[in-house]
């Protein structure tokens, strides 16, 4: 995902990113973050001034466009966490070998804290679980 240039004490713009389910059973997704080291709290690495993993969140069943703030931020949306958390997603199974159909939506932020100055980087690892 790419987030683009945000000011510090700022919600991002909302990224979708599509998950497809190839297999063949209805799948959850267990979701966990990390900056530079698995468990090292945070989210991004950034340098001298990291972003810690809670203020990456998502939303696995609604777009909410446009500007927010801190607070609506935090009320819309979840938390990550760096340690895998599977979270209810019922994504249907392959249905028809011929179309990509078996596929929906998730929805992500993040919020800049005062000091981060420089590119930052993460991961966010997908997993899936039968539903």
């Amino acid at each position: 995902m790419e987030f683009g240039a945000i000011d510090n004490e700022k919600v991002g713009q909302e990224i979708e990113t599509k998950v497809t389910n190839y297999g063949n059973v209805k799948m959850n997704l267990t979701l966990s973050g990390y900056g530079n080291t698995p468990s090292d709290g945070n989210a991004m690495e950034c340098g001298s001034s990291d972003i810690p993993v809670d203020y990456m969140k998502f939303n696995l069943t609604t777009s909410n466009p446009g500007d927010l703030t801190l607070s609506e931020f935090e009320a819309t949306y979840q938390n990550l966490t760096t340690g895998p958390t599977t979270h209810a997603f019922n994504l249907n199974s392959k249905q028809n070998d011929l179309q990509g159909e078996a596929n929906a939506s998730t929805y992500w932020r993040v919020y800049v804290p005062q000091g981060v100055s420089n590119n930052c980087t993460g991961n966010i690892v997908f997993g899936a679980t039968q539903s």
